[in-house]
């Protein structure tokens, strides 16, 4: 019988990082690329004076 501590280290490893690992980088990779079309498309000339692009909600006015 293998005896465990209740708070700390067990004697296997349950391996966490190696298996998901893919998802991860997947994950960064993909709300990168998410970032950049929707920066880009919000930036873009069709959509850059309409009243739905959210970089106008927190434009500042210039007083002068």
């Amino acid at each position: 019988m293998i005896k465990t501590k209740l708070f700390g280290m067990r004697p296997w490893a349950t391996p966490i990082w190696k298996p998901l690992h893919p998802f991860a980088f997947g994950a960064v990779g993909m709300f990168y690329l998410m970032w950049v079309v929707s920066d880009g498309l919000s930036n873009s000339e069709m959509f850059r004076n309409h009243p739905a692009n959210p970089a106008l909600r927190y434009k500042k006015d210039e007083h002068h």
